[in-house]
């Protein structure tokens, strides 16, 4: 790793000494509404029906609802602040979440988990004071006393709208879990720290960060280190977004997924996670972009069924979850574009890639700066005796630097299996070096920053009718889903937009693109293709998709051409009159640029 990678993480993981004191409100804070950070110069303020309902005690009453100190806490970083800081959860919650709960500068230390307690709380806003340069000025800490698992544990059931920012979370080895999240949806994790828990889920069911069942989350620019799993998200966590986030130094797995849809990782690092960095069981339709990996899965992350494997990968995406779960299903639309990996050159290692029953695996515009280890390779797959085999593999336009042989897969690709069929549809180009790193890029989605919306798509061609296209009120990764309902004949319908080269240019040149979208049937199965057109030439991708088998992702990696438009289309065929069909929101950008970079590699 390089002297300005080191010491941009090395600056997200010093906290310079805390002190008291009321500190400065944040732009979150000013977002969240309040003068949380008000002292007692701008007066007491009396008892609220709120904080008598929840039956807390003003210590301080110069300090407005929601700020810590007004019901006592300290933050020295010695007194056991526990009870103060659930009276404010409390207050806030008996207030319907009315004000958020402020943390100003200090360290504030709790021996027992802090609870919101039953029903279903809406919008909870938690924020620290963040200073200059992305510092975290307010902490957390699990005292010398702690019992129990997690730090923040979410009681009841079905939650929304949580938002927490600014804040270090310091278990200091002694708590399991930091944040118990489970049903919940709308949460957002901004600038937050999450440090020295212990849980993993193979031994407490536990991680620093824990999600189930959520839709609709956003994490940006956190850091995960020294825990012992970093961040879990498990059944059904969808619409998953990670941007410019660190996973460095944890004793397990960095980020680990289980039976989730739409999973975006996006400019965030991987560095040191003992057993791998990312680790993906049974996903579908996960965007792994512009990240950086380096000196992963050291111990490797151990399966077993019927005889025990170790794997050591940056990435592990697998169809298979546990022997108690009996699952076949595979791993599903997996795409991996503008990454850079940094493989260690001695010692045991696999590859930056390792895939067990994947179904549907897209690589592109990767970028490898150290020789692998014999007998290691960028991408190996593998397959355990039973399971779903490996399928439509499409490999592509990577650097990897230091191949044993230039001319042929050696290091580049190890595939399990081909002789007696366990991968098909197996097709790959050999790496070569882009004229641009494709990590850092613009950002650039053409439907976006044109504003082509689905809803003014034309019909490009005429093979049935354009469909009636609206809009819905679900989401994507984070993008709206529209449905089409096919014309009365049911026949093909092929629309969409043209993008002309003069709106594109500054972006296109060196670079390659790609188009990327999902499809799902709503009453029936349906046949679907996305297109792209350049000129005379044509590049498409489709499948059959049914209402039962979720959305179907698609993607096309394409190089525009100097004085051509570009056309995009969906071209879809149904099976009866008036069929429906739904599709995310195209995105069609330079790879690496799906999102905004956040974080170290964003300039």
């Amino acid at each position: 790793m390089d002297s300005k990678r080191r010491e941009f993480l090395k600056a997200n993981l010093v906290l310079p000494a805390l002190t008291g004191g009321a500190g400065l409100a944040t732009s979150a804070l000013a977002n969240a509404g309040g003068n949380l950070a008000a002292s007692a110069s701008a007066g007491p303020v009396g008892m609220t029906e709120a904080e008598k309902l929840a039956g807390v005690s003003i210590v301080d009453s110069g300090f407005p609802p929601g700020n810590v100190r007004r019901y006592g806490a300290v933050g020295d970083g010695g007194a056991d602040d526990t009870a103060s800081l659930q009276a404010a959860f409390d207050a806030a919650q008996a207030a319907n979440f009315s004000f958020p709960v402020y943390l100003p500068t200090g360290d504030y230390v709790i021996n027992s988990p802090l609870r919101i307690r039953g029903g279903a709380p809406k919008s909870l806003v938690l924020v620290g004071d963040g200073g200059a340069f992305g510092i975290r000025n307010t902490r957390i800490t699990a005292g010398s006393r702690w019992s129990g698992d997690s730090m923040i544990q979410a009681d009841g059931k079905r939650k929304n709208g949580w938002t927490i920012t600014d804040v270090w979370f310091d278990a200091r080895t002694r708590a399991r879990c930091i944040l118990d999240l489970r049903e919940l949806n709308y949460l957002t994790l901004r600038g937050c720290r999450f440090a020295g828990s212990t849980g993993t889920v193979d031994r407490h069911g536990l991680a620093a960060v824990i999600m189930e069942n959520g839709w609709v989350t956003r994490i940006e620019n956190c850091v995960f280190a020294e825990c012992g799993d970093g961040l879990y998200t498990s059944i059904s966590t969808n619409n998953l977004n990670v941007w410019g986030c660190s996973f460095v130094g944890n004793k397990g797995i960095g980020f680990r997924a289980r039976g989730c849809y739409s999973v975006n990782i996006s400019g965030s690092v991987f560095e040191d996670n003992e057993q791998t960095g990312i680790l993906l069981d049974i996903c579908r339709s996960v965007w792994i972009s512009g990240n950086y990996f380096e000196m992963n899965g050291r111990r490797g992350y151990e399966y077993r069924k019927g005889d025990k494997r170790t794997v050591r990968a940056d990435i592990i995406a697998n169809g298979w979850v546990s022997p108690e779960m009996k699952s076949k299903d595979p791993c599903k639309g997996i795409g991996v574009f503008g990454n850079y990996f940094m493989p260690p050159n001695e010692g045991s290692f696999d590859s930056s890639i390792y895939l067990i029953a994947v179904d549907g695996f897209t690589e592109a515009a990767n970028e490898v700066h150290k020789q692998y280890p014999v007998p290691a390779a960028f991408i190996k797959t593998r397959n355990f005796p039973g399971l779903y085999k490996a399928a439509n593999l499409t490999l592509s336009n990577s650097f990897v630097q230091g191949l044993r042989n230039p001319g042929s897969r050696d290091q580049y690709l190890e595939v399990a299996g081909l002789n007696d069929e366990r991968v098909r549809n197996y097709d790959v180009e050999l790496g070569r070096t882009l004229s641009t790193h494709p990590v850092v890029v613009p950002r650039f989605n053409a439907h976006e920053d044109l504003g082509l919306d689905p809803l003014t798509y034309r019909s490009l061609s005429d093979l049935g009718g354009r469909p009636v296209i609206s809009r819905t009120d679900s989401l994507r990764m984070g993008r709206p889903v529209y449905q089409a309902e096919l014309s009365t004949n049911g026949s093909s319908d092929l629309v969409g937009a043209t993008i002309p080269e003069s709106a594109y240019q500054e972006f296109w040149a060196g670079r390659l693109w790609m188009a990327y979208l999902e499809v799902q049937g709503i009453d029936g199965s349906v046949v679907f293709e996305i297109e792209i057109g350049i000129g005379d030439r044509r590049y498409r991708n489709g499948g059959r998709v049914s209402t039962s088998g979720g959305f179907d992702p698609r993607i096309i990696i394409f190089k525009p051409v100097q004085g051509t438009d570009f056309r995009f289309g969906l071209n879809i065929s149904g099976s009866s009159p008036g069929q429906k069909v739904a599709f995310s929101r195209p995105v069609i950008c330079p790879l690496g640029a799906m999102h905004e970079l956040h974080g170290p590699y964003a300039s």
